[in-house]
């Protein structure tokens, strides 16, 4: 009997999962963020091989088959090659395969359990990645909170300390966000927010984890609510250019992921009604499974094995259960 390892990787959370043929949980493991671009090096091969440890206390290491790492920003052979030195040191065993692509590939292969589709990721950063029948692929953003990850939780940080920022000093209106934002950093004084965004590196994960705060203030604070209808549009226009590339026209089936997305439902209705605008037979669907069960549909097809929709209905409610 096969054991396959699903790893998904991302910038606040790294979750591993291994599962054998019979589709039984053998184990998981949870850890930080691992993804290269948003925390330190050492930390994040820390974090991967804790999760990863983890997830193999039943069975060990060298006893698993295939391994499948979904990892945020990786776009090219060199981001791979970075993600494969973070797993040297583990105990594989010589010559199983270990496939590594972005995390927005794991996502759209749990997310819509194998059809073709587009997959929309909102967490801290955001990304959107489309695969036809034909097996035509397109993926949208993704380039990195410097650069893009418009619409993400990192986004909606990012808008609300502006927002806050620019009011202290004239700049903008009053906003709810103030106190709140106060009060989720830490902080007495608005002073003290450069030396909290920016010392000894720029808190990425700090900025995104304002993002609730803002989806909650939105219902009735003016500045929040402006930000997050922004967001939508930002991410809707990852899904409408993803459709348009692929050449999606019947109905356009859009899973989302991320905790910008699962978490607020008000946030989806704004966000399906955005991408509608232009591309209305588009359906936006919460994931059948998470992406670290697409990791391990990736990992199971790389020894030929292509697991059912009953087995991943099968593996999420345990996953529910022990994650």
């Amino acid at each position: 009997m096969s054991l396959v390892l699903g790893i998904d990787g991302g910038g606040t959370n790294t979750r591993c999962l291994v599962v054998d043929t019979k589709m039984q949980v053998i184990g998981v493991g949870n850890s930080g963020a691992s993804k290269p671009d948003a925390i330190d090096h050492a930390t994040g091969i820390k974090h991967l091989h804790r999760a990863i440890y983890d997830a193999c206390k039943e069975c060990g290491i060298d006893a698993i088959d295939t391994v499948f790492v979904g990892m945020g920003g990786v776009i090219s052979d060199t981001d791979a090659n970075i993600v494969r030195t973070m797993l040297d040191g583990l105990e594989f065993k010589t010559g199983i395969p270990i496939g590594i692509d972005h995390d927005i590939r794991i996502a759209l292969a749990g997310g819509l359990a194998g059809k073709q589709g587009i997959a929309l990721i909102a967490g801290t950063g955001s990304s959107c990645y489309g695969r036809t029948s034909a097996g035509k692929t397109w993926r949208c953003g993704g380039w990195g909170y410097l650069i893009d990850d418009l619409g993400s939780g990192f986004y909606l940080g990012q808008q609300a300390l502006m927002a806050v920022t620019q009011a202290a000093d004239g700049r903008g209106s009053a906003t709810a966000l103030t106190k709140s934002v106060l009060e989720t950093l830490g902080l007495t004084d608005l002073n003290q927010l450069m030396n909290r965004v920016y010392y000894p590196h720029a808190a990425i994960g700090a900025i995104a984890s304002l993002a609730p705060l803002v989806l909650e203030l939105s219902s009735y604070d003016p500045i929040a609510h402006t930000i997050v209808v922004n967001a939508t549009k930002h991410l809707a226009n990852l899904v409408i250019t993803t459709a348009k590339q692929l050449d999606l026209q019947n109905e356009v089936n859009v899973v989302a992921v991320g905790g910008v997305v699962t978490s607020s439902e008000s946030f989806r209705q704004l966000l399906e009604a955005a991408i509608k605008e232009q591309l209305p037979t588009a359906k936006l669907q919460l994931p059948v499974a998470p992406p670290v069960v697409g990791a391990a549909i990736l990992a199971f097809e790389q020894i030929g094995l292509t697991p059912s929709l009953s087995d991943l209905n099968h593996l999420s409610e345990t996953l529910s259960l022990s994650m």
